[in-house]
């Protein structure tokens, strides 16, 4: 997987290649801006994603408009990293379940969370036609078992703007795609 990972450096400089979202993978982190998110977020990362961050890249690559740095690494469009983006969710969610961390922003305020504990990725997906006080207003659907197997569709090439639980849902409900 590294490997496999570390090849897009490469691909990503060619003036030919086009991706849905503009990415960049910013330089690898250093061990010390990963020992210092680890301790901010109080939990160790799994190991393939502390090789990606040490060996790969800080973010900024992969679904959607990439993964978030740590440190010095890739930011969202407001500017925050991996950490900064979980202190935002958990202060302002008080409901935010404190095992999943935000990993891919896909924008509109829709981002895939990774379970550091199982390892399991769930997309959230906000509900904008609700208000703020109803319970259950949001919406998390199962993603993928594991990070590896999740890179590994991104890298052979799919789509994965819409969570495979989503498709599921749609289908089965009988409502027809336009």
């Amino acid at each position: 997987m590294i490997e496999s990972l570390n090849r897009l450096k490469t691909w990503f400089r060619k003036p030919r290649v086009r991706v849905a979202f503009p990415q960049k993978i910013a330089p690898v982190a250093s061990a010390q801006e990963l020992e210092n998110a680890e301790i901010q977020l109080e939990r160790t990362f799994p190991e393939l994603l502390r090789r990606i961050y040490l060996e790969v890249g800080n973010g900024g690559f992969g679904p959607g408009f990439g993964m978030l740095g740590i440190g010095s690494g890739h930011k969202n469009a407001l500017d925050l990293d991996l950490v900064q983006f979980y202190k935002v969710l958990e202060q302002q969610d008080e409901s935010w379940p404190k095992w999943l961390t935000p990993l891919v922003d896909w924008g509109c305020g829709s981002f895939t969370c990774l379970d550091f504990a199982g390892g399991a990725l769930q997309r959230y997906i906000p509900n904008f036609y609700g208000s703020d006080e109803e319970e259950g207003n949001d919406l998390f659907l199962p993603e993928e078992e594991s990070l590896s197997s999740y890179l590994a569709r991104w890298l052979n090439g799919e789509e994965l703007n819409r969570p495979k639980a989503l498709e599921a849902h749609q289908h089965g409900s009988g409502k027809s795609e336009v």
